[in-house]
């Protein structure tokens, strides 16, 4: 079933419901909760499904688009060396640790050959 047509039957079945409990406040306002916390479920289920399929395609994604960024002393980066540092502690390779600091955003703003 596609994401459409499981909107669809959604948003009937919930309308359904709506109906059915119209003269009791309670179980509208329990059902309109339930309905609510649903969709945000749904991607969390996705995911918990295809975690494995995924496994190790975070690599791949950061590997081409992350980029080391110097804002030291502030609270969300790290100096140079620190960040070195911390990328050998988890033995990232030498070509990707060089990716991340700096040639992934040479090459994404066209600096590099």
């Amino acid at each position: 079933m596609n994401w459409a047509l499981g909107g669809l039957v959604y948003a009937a079945v919930y309308a359904a419901a709506v109906a059915a409990l119209g003269g009791q406040p309670h179980a509208r306002v329990l059902a309109g909760n339930v309905a609510l916390l649903l969709p945000p479920l749904a991607p969390l289920a996705v995911i918990a499904r295809r975690r494995l399929e995924w496994k190790g395609r975070q690599q791949v994604f950061f590997g081409a688009i992350a980029a080391w960024g110097s804002r030291y002393p502030h609270h969300d980066a790290s100096a140079p060396d620190e960040a070195i540092a911390n990328l050998r502690k988890w033995n990232v390779p030498d070509t990707v640790m060089a990716s991340y600091m700096g040639g992934n955003a040479a090459r994404h703003f066209g600096l590099a050959a």
